[in-house]
């Protein structure tokens, strides 16, 4: 499970419709969240 995850992580990083592809709101959410972070920093 953890492999897919990470994956799937990998994956958005280079692509981010991985998430909408994967309808998963939570998994986005959090990509964003992430991102908005490293900006604020």
């Amino acid at each position: 499970m953890t492999h897919v995850i990470s994956t799937a992580w990998r994956r958005y990083l280079d692509e981010e419709d991985i998430c909408t592809t994967m309808g998963n709101k939570k998994f986005l959410e959090l990509g964003s969240g992430i991102r908005r972070t490293f900006s604020d920093l």
